[in-house]
């Protein structure tokens, strides 16, 4: 059984299949790079999410999953009519 593997795949210079392997790799990583962005970005919208509704509206990852929408909806409009002393601190300024 033989293996197929060219240690040096450009050593043709740039033919057409090689320019077309070498624009496949760098579009590929371009858009593996984008996705891995993308990822952190997604992920530190997920934390603030999380965040506003364990501190904020006083709910848990498990009442979360069965708490009713109006209670959901409740809790967010006493979030806005009753800020916190630091946001009535910020407002008296």
């Amino acid at each position: 059984m033989q293996v197929v593997f060219d240690p040096h795949p450009l050593k043709d210079g740039f033919t057409v299949w090689n320019t077309l392997r070498v624009m496949y790799v760098a579009i590929f990583a371009v858009y593996w790079l984008y996705n891995l962005a993308h990822l952190f970005v997604d992920l530190r919208e997920a934390a603030v999410i999380s965040h506003f509704t364990r501190h904020r509206l006083g709910l848990s990852a498990r009442q979360l999953k069965t708490v009713t929408w109006p209670e959901v909806a409740r809790r967010i409009v006493d979030v806005r009519l009753y800020p916190t002393s630091f946001c009535v601190l910020l407002l008296q300024v």
